[in-house]
């Protein structure tokens, strides 16, 4: 993820979701191309997909 989605890496890590990447990393990775390639449009699904991960660690 650092390599390929910088910008998100630096949001995720920022709540330490970044060592739990590699169990989903399959299945994000279509999102997260998407969502690094349209920024301003999706903006508002990166936000929602950190808090279902973050609510996922705290559950």
């Amino acid at each position: 993820m650092q390599v390929k989605f910088p910008q998100t890496y630096r949001k995720v890590s920022a709540l330490n979701l970044d060592m739990a990447y590699f169990l989903v990393e399959e299945q994000l990775e279509p999102y997260l191309q998407f969502i690094n390639s349209h920024p301003m449009l999706c903006k508002g699904i990166q936000n929602e997909l950190c808090k279902i991960l973050s609510n996922q660690k705290t559950h």
